[in-house]
């Protein structure tokens, strides 16, 4: 991991990493666990429906504050795709979030996605942000293209040929750079993570130090 982190911060092209991460990262009952627990945030959870760039967000509901589990399994069932933007989703995720914050003294996101075999997913766009992206299960078809944008941007076609094509199986991570057009493409039961972050260029980027509160807890005097 060392090694593919060096080449980011040395401001490295698009490059695929085949079986750089052996540790089992997310798994299925770690997304049903985080679906069906109450303490999730109610933004944490969105569905690609269509092949677009506009997810869906899933709206809680109750005063259990609980997310609607059969529209869920409904979405699931007709072959959408679940996002789950957290870094909370298990402890061997926080681990790897610390690490790569710790390496780069960059502040990191992780986005969870799963998904059916021909589930949908983002037609060809490019990202406001850098990405990093480990396959956890199953395989995804993954092509980068020598187009760099200004801006977040969405294509229904692209016909250049792409500079990375490549299958990525369990273990695998590409690193996307911000505004490079990419399309990723579920070919079996699938659950990959991606890592956004952004080079730091402002104060905002870069970790902060922990907050260290204080209150005085001592005895007021009383006032006569």
């Amino acid at each position: 991991m060392e090694k593919i982190l060096d080449h980011i911060l040395s401001g490295g092209e698009a490059r695929y990493f085949p079986e750089a991460y052996t540790k089992q990262l997310v798994t299925m009952e770690d997304v049903n666990r985080y679906i069906n627990t109450s303490d999730a945030n109610e933004h944490d959870l969105v569905i690609i429906k269509e092949y677009s760039r506009l997810p869906t967000p899933i709206k809680k509901y109750g005063w259990r504050n609980s997310w609607n589990t059969r529209l869920i399994q409904k979405y699931w069932e007709d072959n959408c795709s679940l996002v789950l933007h957290t870094i909370h989703l298990n402890n061997n995720l926080k681990e790897l979030i610390k690490f790569l914050e710790a390496y780069t003294g960059m502040q990191f996101d992780s986005h969870v996605y799963c998904g059916r075999v021909g589930s949908k997913s983002y037609s060809y766009h490019c990202d406001v942000s850098h990405n990093l992206i480990l396959q956890c299960q199953g395989q995804t078809r993954w092509r980068v293209y020598p187009l760099i944008t200004k801006q977040s941007m969405t294509f229904s076609e692209m016909k250049l040929s792409p500079v990375i094509d490549i299958v990525m199986n369990p273990g695998d991570i590409i690193w996307v750079p911000m505004f490079q057009v990419h399309y990723a493409e579920p070919i079996t039961d699938r659950i990959s993570v991606s890592f956004p972050f952004s080079l730091p260029c402002k104060e905002k980027t870069t970790i902060q130090p922990p907050i260290n509160l204080t209150i005085n807890t001592q005895r007021y005097l009383e006032i006569h």
